[in-house]
């Protein structure tokens, strides 16, 4: 009962915080494109929870999600939408093509009908082409995209003043507007702008644009002002509780949402209690962090500051994964928010004929035209799940692909925790930061650096994979929940690149003690006594349903029932099959695609970037031949590093250098790491402590 009503409070969270509402302010939820919001709701919301996910249960917690989600369902049905409704239309030559109002990402524009009254919902000023709510123009080819197609944009809605004054559109060079408000006309073509006097009372506004070029504005104003924060814009006619309640009801949702997510920070510090020098830490770097990024041009370097978290004092008690989250990842993500930072509330132009492009229009097929299920493929030639996920994203953060390099930055974080804690467990603390920080490091000076925010679905299976290898790890402690937890994510990862599911089915390995050494897996009646049977059990039945469902939704589209069937697995297999087992031919190019992963680089070459990753690989193939020393490294670790080549035997990805080796990355550091810290280990212990029976053990004396 308990777990459950930690999912319903989970849940009435996320519906009181997200849900649109009906009036504007900093924190009115989806979609989240503003830049205060899309950092509070959309970044430091999820931080929170995970620190201190406690928090949902205090009372006080309950009651603010309570009042927050009350005053949102009331307001939906007594109050009308503020802002205006925009349209916007592509110029065709078809009648029926030109007719056709083009949607966008905002869910309050109508977004479950088959014939949206709106495109979006006007809150904000447009002063740039990316600033409009044009997502669509992504779908379009290069003859119809700006500068050199024609859109027409038509807004509706209502102004009431409470006293004289003038409306004003600022226009840019490219857009010419007519129109009316009360019958009186205000055309104008840019640069320049329209300008029209209205008396105290409700106006109609309807206003018909041309847009045309690259070069967009339209900026209102009320005497000078903006116009949403200075007088009240309805889609429809307001009513007498609309132009009582516009005013003071802007706090309300907006002072709620702020009193829940200060009140959770503030019980997250002193639920962690960090110890001045973290604090202090955590707040420079963040700030150097964010201003680098902001600034630009190679900016990535700035990743080897994190290295000088080795030095930095920590209390016992944040030896951890939460002094790891402090750490790495608050410098981590505020370097992403500052590189990103002006991409909130802006569309992403995507170029025509890449993979990114190809996942954003499969995104809009099943969220805007509503093909759930088949999702722009009846097989999937490209990869699954990453779609519904680019979806899932631009509902929350709207027409914005910020929310991609959230994503992104999050998930090789998520990998970047693993490889500390793994780490951490056998050579203790300092040594998994260093870990953590090399694995940034890799990520941020590597061409894997440009996968991120681009929309690819890499760097999204690696999340879910490492998010089911930490909940394996909590598995051991007999939670069934995180066996199941487990499960479902390595299902995500599978469905999110389906040549991982050698490599995600590798990650029950971590049901072994994450320090049992490589060479307790002989004899193997020993290794089997350390396996959890349960966990095993809860984990491959699980992903067994979980491909069954995948091979069933195939049969239910083309009769056949196959995991594969359809995909690129032919066009991009190394030709090692049970037939070519003995082809030297088949096996000189499964050989190859192994060292392009390993070497984190295409054409495969050994460089100073990746070198800890193919020295990983090195050493945990060695651990697990037992090799003297390279033995005493632990089997789990060792087992999925090799796991995570498997799928390269078979297939052998091209395009976009690096990407396919995302997955291996962390564990294959941790396993570099955990080398160097045995042979640091022996060597303390041969110079001054021998015989001392804790230099036997390799992870004695961590700190």
């Amino acid at each position: 009962m308990r777990g459950l009503a930690r999912f319903f409070w989970g849940c009435a969270t996320v519906v009181a915080v997200l849900w649109p509402s009906r009036l504007l302010s900093p924190l009115d939820g989806i979609p989240l494109d503003g830049r205060l919001e899309a950092l509070a709701i959309g970044l430091a919301l999820p931080i929170l929870w995970w620190l201190h996910p406690t928090f949902l249960q205090v009372a006080w917690t309950r009651g603010l999600v309570s009042c927050l989600l009350m005053w949102k369902l009331a307001t939906m049905f007594a109050l009308t939408q503020e802002g205006w409704c925009v349209k916007f239309f592509q110029e065709a030559s078809s009648v029926e093509e030109s007719s056709r109002v083009q949607r966008s990402w905002d869910l309050r524009a109508g977004w479950g009908q088959p014939v949206p009254r709106c495109s979006a919902i006007m809150a904000r000023p447009y002063a740039t082409l990316e600033e409009f709510p044009v997502w669509f123009v992504n779908l379009l080819d290069e003859a119809g995209r700006p500068p050199h197609g024609t859109f027409i944009m038509e807004l509706d809605g209502y102004l009431t003043t409470p006293a004289r004054g003038s409306l004003s559109f600022s226009l840019s060079e490219g857009v010419r507007l007519q129109g009316f408000a009360e019958a009186v006309s205000i055309g104008a073509s840019g640069p320049g702008s329209s300008e029209v006097s209205l008396g105290p009372g409700v106006h109609r506004i309807q206003i018909r644009g041309i847009l045309t070029g690259a070069s967009w504005r339209v900026v209102p104003s009320w005497d000078g002002r903006d116009v949403w924060r200075s007088v009240l814009t309805t889609v429809d006619a307001p009513s007498r509780l609309d132009k009582s309640l516009w005013r003071p009801g802007k706090l309300v949702a907006f002072f709620l949402t702020s009193l829940l997510i200060m009140s959770w920070a503030v019980s997250a510090f002193i639920d962690l209690g960090p110890n001045p020098a973290v604090v202090i830490w955590m707040f420079v770097m963040s700030v150097a962090m964010a201003g680098i990024a902001w600034l630009g041009k190679h900016e990535h370097f700035a990743i080897v500051f994190l290295f000088l978290c080795l030095f930095v004092p920590v209390a016992r008690h944040l030896q951890n994964l939460r002094g790891a989250l402090l750490l790495l990842g608050t410098p981590w993500l505020s370097f992403i928010v500052g590189r990103h930072f002006t991409q909130v509330g802006k569309i992403t132009l995507y170029s025509l004929g890449d993979d990114w492009l190809i996942f954003q229009g499969f995104a809009h097929r099943i969220f805007l035209e509503g093909y759930w299920l088949e999702g722009g493929e009846k097989t999937f030639w490209f990869q699954p799940l990453y779609r519904w996920i680019a979806g899932s994203l631009h509902v929350v953060f709207g027409d914005s692909s910020v929310g991609e390099a959230f994503w992104d930055s999050a998930c090789l974080l998520i990998g970047t925790l693993f490889c500390f804690h793994v780490v951490r467990a056998f050579a203790g603390f300092r040594w998994g930061l260093f870990a953590g920080a090399a694995v940034l490091a890799t990520f941020a000076l590597g061409p894997i650096w440009g996968l991120i925010g681009r929309g690819l679905s890499e760097v999204s299976a690696s999340g879910w994979a490492y998010l089911g290898a930490m909940h394996l790890l909590r598995g051991r402690l007999g939670r069934l929940s995180s066996c199941l937890a487990a499960a479902v994510f390595a299902t995500l990862a599978f469905y999110t690149r389906l040549n991982h599911l050698p490599f995600v089915a590798t990650l029950a390995v971590l049901s072994l003690p994450v320090r049992f050494p490589a060479r307790g897996w002989l004899p193997f009646r020993s290794l089997v006594q350390r396996l959890s049977p349960t966990l095993l059990l809860v984990f491959f039945a699980g992903i067994t349903f979980g491909v069954a469902l995948f091979a069933i939704r195939t049969w239910y589209y083309t009769g056949v029932f196959d995991v594969f069937y359809g995909t690129q697995r032919e066009s991009l297999s190394t030709g090692l099959t049970a037939s070519t087992i003995l082809s030297p031919a088949a096996w000189g190019r499964a050989i190859e695609s192994v060292w392009m992963v390993s070497a984190v680089a295409d054409p495969p070459r050994l460089n100073r970037l990746g070198f800890l990753v193919t020295a990983g690989v090195v050493i945990a193939g060695l651990a697990l031949l037992r090799v003297p020393f390279f033995r005493n490294l632990p089997l789990g670790p060792s087992a999925l590093c090799i796991g995570a080549l498997v799928p390269s035997l078979f297939v052998r990805g091209t395009a976009y250098p690096s990407r396919f080796s995302v997955h291996l990355v962390p564990v294959a550091i941790a396993m570099s790491v955990c080398a160097m810290a045995l042979s640091a280990r022996e060597l303390i212990c041969k110079f001054s402590c021998t015989g001392n029976a804790s230099c036997t053990d390799p992870a004695a004396g961590r700190a």
